[in-house]
This record gives C-alpha cells, structure tokens and sequence, in this order.
C-alpha cells in the first residue's frame, strides 16, 4: 500500500464499483490530505482546473455534490410551475376539447405566465388527468337564459 502524500498512476475506475464513488475519489486527495490540484491532475489525467472546481464543490455541498441531478431539478428552467402546471390539467380536464395554444392563451392572461405550447404537450403526455373536477359552468350553448350566459362570460 502506497502512503497518501505518494499518488498513484493507475486509473481509479479501476478500484471503484459506482460511478459516485470514483466522482469522490478523484477529489478527495485535495479535500482530505491539501494535495495541490496541479499534482492531481498530473496522477489522474483530469484537468487542473476540474479537479479544482470538483474539490471547492465539494468543499462547499457535501457529498451531493457526487451524485448526478436529476432531468426535473427546481433550477431547471423547463420545469413548469405546479401551480401552472395543475390549471393545464384543470383546464383540459374543464373543457376536453381546448387545444394546447387555447390553454397557454388563457394562462397566459390569467395569471401573467409566458408558457409555450410545447410544455403544455408535455404536460397533456405525461401527466394523468385530475379526477372529480366538475365544470363551473355548463357549455354555453346548453345555458337558456341570456343573463346566465353574460355572468359566465364575465368571469
């Protein structure tokens, strides 16, 4: 066994099991002895500058900062709000026959959201439709009296 001030040359992915425990041990040197990054780099062919960003990361996150994020992280940008997310599915459950560009018109004046149909497709594929919501209104054409058809029409 080698002492830890000493690196080895051999590849560490030929030592671990999962790809979480080579993202710690690459680093780890730097972290746990002070071994300078430009001296890491040189062991494992990893650039300097990588090593470095790795080490502060950890430094700073912890161990989470080893594990990949996940496709639908809060910071991701694509990732529509549940809020806005629940009136899609409200609003084509509401009225079946609303197409995707009608649904991101209406969120778009109701609440101020700039959505793109695209996410509203996504939403409609991959998310089940919400049972037991009742329309507000009938459709208008099934309504009889004219004053009833202007208060739906208001709101």
């Amino acid at each position: 066994m080698e002492p830890e001030g000493k690196m080895s040359h051999l590849p560490v992915h030929l030592y671990v099991a999962w790809k979480e425990q080579e993202a710690y041990e690459i680093p780890r040197p730097i972290n746990l002895f002070g071994v300078k990054a430009a001296e890491r780099a040189a062991a494992t062919g990893i650039a300097e500058r990588t090593l470095a960003r790795k080490g502060d990361l950890f430094d700073t996150v912890g161990m989470a900062s080893l594990f990949e994020k996940d496709a639908q992280s809060p910071a991701d940008r694509r990732q529509v709000p549940a809020d806005i997310r629940q009136r899609v599915l409200h609003l084509k459950v509401e009225y079946p026959p609303f197409r995707p560009r009608e649904i991101t018109a209406i969120c778009r004046r109701r609440d101020d959201c700039r959505i793109h149909h695209s996410p509203v497709q996504r939403i409609h594929a991959t998310s089940p439709l919400p049972a037991g919501i009742i329309r507000r209104y009938p459709p208008y054409v099934q309504m009889r009296d004219g004053l009833e058809r202007c208060r739906a029409k208001a709101r």
